[in-house]
């Protein structure tokens, strides 16, 4: 919605959640007991908490990594939760094996504001 739509109002983050964690362990103990799956759960635990503490040190940020709780605010995309970066495209672009200058201009294109 962001980069394609110059949508700022909703902010989905689907796969940042807090009971994907929950799902992930449950999952480990009782369904998948491999190796693979118990790294699974814990380097998504280590992605969502280093995200919750960079994200979530004032108050009203706190909660921002609980999907339920977004769903229910309709993903509405307040300032409070998490401030807008122009750059956070960057390492997006920076990972691609080729065509970085095109999609850097695709990118820089949809942040300028709408006319």
């Amino acid at each position: 919605f962001r980069f394609v739509r110059r949508d700022k109002r909703y902010q989905f983050l689907l796969l940042h959640g807090w009971e994907y964690l929950i799902a992930g362990i449950v999952v480990y103990l009782f369904f998948i007991t491999e190796p693979w799956m118990l790294a699974i759960v814990v380097g998504y635990a280590t992605q969502i908490g280093l995200d919750q503490i960079a994200h979530g040190s004032k108050s009203q940020r706190r909660f921002v990594y609980l999907l339920t709780l977004r769903a229910w605010r309709g993903f509405s995309s307040p300032d409070r939760y998490l401030p807008p970066n122009p750059r956070e495209y960057s390492s997006f672009v920076g990972s691609l094996p080729f065509g970085r200058g095109m999609a850097d201009r695709w990118f820089r294109k949809r942040l300028e504001p709408k006319k």
